[in-house]
């Protein structure tokens, strides 16, 4: 799905693509009766889904805006649990630490595959294989971040601008 949101960005579309992100690519298509995919092969496709996605940016913008509430919501109950976790007397080392021993194990890991693919004259067997596991850890390594650390300012921002634009 990842070539087709970049195409969507790429194509001036980007509140389609958080649509897309949101609520997957079958819904979206069934809302606005189009294939994406086929759409974005042609000028004239293109044109089609920018005109729809300002015929439905309501619906699209709301979408966007509901997972992105569901993902804040999401980060919050855990960092709850996880407070709660630690405050207790009664939880087990291996409940206060496994996590964090896990975030160390997945940072390095990041690490050790971005000096294997940038920095060693060794050739890769299979260079593709390393770049899916290195842009899978980074991923990772930006959700321990975004747990432990927040969003930034300008992902609130953008979240609070989905969220103001879907209310009225």
């Amino acid at each position: 799905m990842a070539p087709l949101i970049a195409a969507l960005i790429k194509g001036g579309l980007g509140v389609l693509a958080n649509a897309v992100i949101a609520k997957g690519k079958d819904v979206i298509q069934d809302k606005l009766g189009v294939d994406i995919e086929s759409a974005l092969g042609t000028e004239e496709g293109k044109l089609e889904l920018k005109q729809l996605e300002f015929k439905h940016e309501e619906f699209l913008i709301e979408a966007a805006a509901k997972k992105a509430e569901q993902d804040n919501l999401n980060t919050a109950n855990a960092r709850d649990m996880n407070t709660e976790i630690q405050k207790s007397q009664y939880s087990s080392s291996i409940a206060k630490e496994a996590a964090y021993y896990l975030d160390f194990l997945i940072i390095a890991a990041t690490l050790g595959i971005a000096y294997i693919i940038f920095l060693s004259e060794d050739k890769l067997v299979n260079q593709e294989l390393a770049y899916t596991a290195f842009g899978a850890l980074l991923t990772m390594c930006g959700t321990i971040l975004n747990f432990h650390r927040g969003t930034s300012s300008s992902s609130r921002n953008k979240d609070d601008t989905i969220k103001a634009l879907s209310q009225e």
